[in-house]
């Protein structure tokens, strides 16, 4: 067994795991489930439930920002990473505040593309994740916007159905 990766998003991993490049990963709900629905040869070794109170995805905005909850985000560019989990939250945050999701728009972005769009002015916001999320607030002084945690997602571990069926996962 050898270490592959790391992966900066799901969908990556997902190529990897398709690829034969991988056998096992972490992944969210969403992406993983995606990947099974679209015939990806994936299986699911294990579910971790979400925890109520955890706050593993943010909206973030650059900390000199003006914008300080959803309703600001009226005519902004959030960057999302297409079909994941920061699309995902955007569109229960915007859902919960009864903001039309034609309102906002969505910048779809790699994390690694994501944060320097965000530091540069290029998008208002970033919809993200650990360990995105402390990355950016220690080290570029980012700030949630994000208070409550309307999108709960689950932890999938992902498994390549061939490495299941020799290891007998």
């Amino acid at each position: 067994m050898e270490w592959s990766g790391p992966f900066d998003r799901c969908a990556t991993l997902l190529q990897a795991l398709n690829g034969n490049r991988a056998d096992i990963g972490g992944c969210g709900d969403i992406p993983s489930i995606s990947g099974i629905a679209a015939g990806q040869p994936l299986c699911i070794g294990a579910v971790q439930p979400p925890k109520p109170d955890s706050l593993g995805n943010a909206i973030l905005v650059r900390g000199d920002s003006s914008i300080r909850k959803a309703a600001d985000l009226v005519g902004k560019k959030v960057a999302v990473n297409q079909g994941g989990a920061g699309e995902y939250l955007l569109l229960n945050v915007l859902e919960k505040e009864n903001i039309p999701k034609e309102k906002v728009q969505r910048v779809y972005l790699s994390p690694n593309d994501a944060a320097p769009a965000l530091y540069q002015n290029s998008v208002d916001a970033w919809a993200v994740w650990e360990p995105y999320i402390s990355i950016a607030e220690l080290e570029h002084r980012a700030r949630r916007i994000t208070t409550t945690h309307p999108a709960p997602t689950y932890g999938i571990m992902v498994v390549r159905r061939g490495a299941a069926k020799i290891h007998k996962v």
